[in-house]
């Protein structure tokens, strides 16, 4: 069972938290733009985390969803493959460019965790899956997804939903959408490591 945990994960206050601490990064080929350092509370100890990098999900000439990728500093990573590995807090950060229905969205995130870890996950896969479908995304609204180390990944929807999955190794597999052997879309897994 996943330990209560002490986050400033409302993306509100992580953001809020993140502008006064932190400039700005245009993401490139969106107009949208991310701290390029978060602070994130864990177990009431303020941890500040650094953007490894950002992207562009994109689909068919059509912007999907931003991407930005965080991780503690101090915390040596100097590839995509360690930087999904890492036992560290972390963060990953979307910001919809677009509508994405909640099946389409679930279905996208199994397949990519599926393409890189088989079936290892499939009931936190299917967990994940119906999250999304109980909470479609629209333009504008974010998701994160934050890992410390011994409790699991939490996922937060900018409406305030959430899921906290605490199997061991399902961080790295979601890392793995955007960072594994089969990532997503081969442009973000080099981008999203360019500031390591």
């Amino acid at each position: 069972m996943l330990r209560t945990v002490s986050l400033s994960l409302s993306l509100l206050a992580l953001l809020a938290t993140a502008a006064h601490a932190a400039g700005l990064v245009k993401v490139e080929g969106s107009d949208r733009k991310v701290p390029d350092a978060l602070s994130l509370d864990v177990n009431g100890t303020p941890t500040p985390l650094r953007l490894t990098g950002t992207g562009l999900r994109e689909k068919a000439w059509v912007n999907v969803y931003i991407i930005a990728s965080y991780l503690a500093d101090g915390v040596v990573a100097s590839s995509a493959a360690s930087l999904a590995a890492a036992d560290a807090p972390k963060v990953l950060l979307l910001v919809l460019e677009r509508d994405v229905d909640g099946d389409t969205m679930g279905a996208a995130l199994r397949e990519s965790i599926e393409a890189n870890a088989g079936q290892k996950f499939a009931a936190d896969v299917k967990q994940l899956e119906a999250f999304f479908t109980k909470h479609p995304v629209k333009t504008g609204m974010s998701i994160t997804f934050t890992a410390i180390p011994g409790q699991g990944v939490v996922c937060e929807i900018g409406n305030g939903a959430k899921l906290s999955v605490a199997t061991a190794g399902f961080q790295k597999a979601v890392w793995d959408i955007w960072l594994g052997s089969k990532p997503a879309q081969d442009s973000i897994k080099k981008t999203l490591v360019k500031r390591l």
